[in-house]
């Protein structure tokens, strides 16, 4: 049977098939994993793209409040200035530094030449005093 003409043929076919099945399989295989590859790189790029418009859209959002902050304190301080005020405005510097961005103040008073009053964070307590410590 081993020499028959038909049994040759059957073998030879099958291995024609198994080479020919095998090169098809590892054809899709390296396809597959080339496609997986550029979606994750695709992905990749888009997660960092949104990161980056976040963050920066993050950042304009914080300087529009603390130039709405600023400006609304402007008037309430000018008037405590004015009158010499000093509670009014450490009242003022308080709430203003409640902001987690805004780490230390300074007022100066053109007219008198110097700072008026500071305010900086140690730790969690706010120190007012007429210099920030450098460090």
């Amino acid at each position: 049977m081993k020499n028959s003409l038909v049994f040759k043929t059957v073998v030879f076919i099958v291995l024609v098939l198994f080479v020919l099945f095998g090169a098809i399989g590892w054809y899709m295989y390296q396809n597959q994993t080339n496609i997986i590859d550029e979606l994750q790189s695709n992905q990749k790029s888009y997660i960092i793209e949104q990161l980056d418009r976040t963050e920066s859209s993050a950042v304009e959002q914080e300087i529009e409040t603390l130039k709405k902050l600023s400006s609304s304190i402007v008037g309430a301080i000018t008037e405590s200035l004015y009158n010499m005020d000093e509670e009014t405005v450490k009242a003022t510097l308080n709430e203003f530094m409640q902001n987690d961005n805004i780490k230390a103040v300074e007022i100066y008073d053109r007219s008198m030449g110097k700072i008026f009053l500071d305010a900086y964070k140690d730790v969690s307590k706010i120190i007012y005093g007429y210099s920030i410590p450098q460090n």
